[in-house]
């Protein structure tokens, strides 16, 4: 049985969505990396990342992680690589390397002591070893995982019917399939002609509400009645979504029960989108969207026609903000505006009459009591992981 360890190389750029998490956490397609890597018999031995995330990802992964350690030699794989990447991985001999068309490393068999230098920025193959190039990128940016999040989402979709405990849907296009733990009202319609759709484990999907594959509904994810998610959705575990919502991956645990558009967008954990809130994914020209991921990042073209942005964890959208093409909201921000700017840094209270610093304390008192509404209790590591992160976006 192959030992693997996931790493995060630091070479991509997430936005707000990297500050609070590793690669190999990010739900980059209907699964994260370390739950493909279990899903596909793989022995997780170690998470290799940043020493700025080390105790928030033992604290949470912990459980997640063998402690077998009898082989010295491992599979690294990076933390953003897709199912089939994983695959090809699995097959390599001890003598290879795979990397992606631009030469960034996807995965290597060796020693677990060079864990650190892979996990490096810059590392390359040792010399002479000829590196097997793999046919897909490692996604740099959010736009980069969206162009690919139709082909990811069809893979790990196949891969959680293979699981077995499925059961077939009668809908249009015939790709879809039912935890028996789930409960679809009446009058819902799941169109499945375009792409897989699946319903998991104590998800609830209510009256009137269309679902067109490819999707993933996470477990406890409830759909609220007359909602449209449309192709290319991913709902994490335990969210409350409503309204339209299409091209998108929520990580999980968030809420968006009411309606109003989302598109073309990542949103992170623990966050509430109000009633009525809409984001744009098209500019009126129907030009290329240039995107900022963070009041101090450069604008860069991202490739794409329909972007919507990034929402970061633990964010807050008012009732009826209307959400800017290519946003990025920052880390615990509180947005309350009618428009809001198309950049919000971390941890930003954003009112018509006040912008300022969303003071910590007041912060952990509203995340502790949305939590606990899911039975959740932040971990010590999460919140001083928080803390850190506040102190940072608010000393200038």
């Amino acid at each position: 049985m192959n030992k693997c360890v996931l790493f995060d190389d630091g070479r991509s750029n997430f936005g707000p969505l990297s500050e609070t998490r590793c690669s190999f956490e990010q739900r980059a397609g209907a699964f994260t990396n370390i739950e493909r890597a279990q899903r596909i018999g793989l022995t997780l031995v170690g998470l290799v990342c940043d020493a700025s995330h080390r105790a928030r990802v033992d604290e949470r992964w912990g459980s997640a992680v063998s402690s077998e350690s009898s082989e010295t030699r491992v599979l690294a794989i990076n933390g953003l690589a897709s199912l089939a990447q994983m695959r090809e991985a699995i097959e390599m001999s001890v003598a290879e390397t795979l990397v992606d068309p631009s030469g960034r490393l996807v995965a290597v068999r060796c020693e677990q002591g060079r864990l650190d230098a892979i996990a490096a920025v810059g590392w390359t193959p040792a010399t002479g070893a000829s590196p097997r190039i793999s046919a897909h990128s490692i996604p740099v940016h959010p736009w980069d995982l969206l162009n690919q999040l139709r082909g990811r989402l069809e893979e790990d979709l196949a891969l959680r019917v293979s699981a077995g405990d499925l059961d077939p849907l009668n809908v249009h296009g015939g790709r879809a399939w039912q935890h028996p733990r789930t409960i679809i009202e009446p009058g819902v319609i799941i169109d499945a002609r375009l792409g897989t759709v699946i319903i998991d484990e104590g998800a609830v999907i209510e009256m009137n509400a269309v679902i067109r594959g490819p999707a993933m509904i996470g477990p406890q994810t409830i759909i609220s009645p007359q909602s449209l998610i449309k192709g290319s959705t991913v709902i994490g575990p335990n969210c409350r979504i409503g309204g339209e919502v299409g091209g998108c991956i929520i990580q999980g645990h968030s809420n968006k029960v009411h309606d109003g558009h989302l598109g073309d967008s990542m949103v992170g954990e623990w966050v509430n989108i109000g009633a009525g809130a809409c984001n744009s994914n098209l500019l009126n020209t129907y030009g290329e969207v240039i995107a900022s991921l963070g009041p101090n990042e450069s604008r860069v073209a991202t490739g794409r026609t329909h972007y919507g942005g990034v929402i970061g964890d633990h964010a807050k959208i008012a009732i009826l903000v209307a959400l800017p093409t290519g946003m990025s909201i920052g880390v615990g921000a509180m947005v309350a505006l009618s428009r809001a700017p198309q950049t919000i840094g971390s941890f930003t209270w954003l009112t018509p009459d006040r912008h300022a610093s969303y003071r910590f304390d007041r912060f952990m008192r509203t995340e502790e009591a949305m939590m606990a509404r899911r039975g959740v209790t932040m971990g010590s590591a999460m919140r001083v992981h928080l803390e850190h992160l506040h102190g940072s976006a608010t000393s200038g």
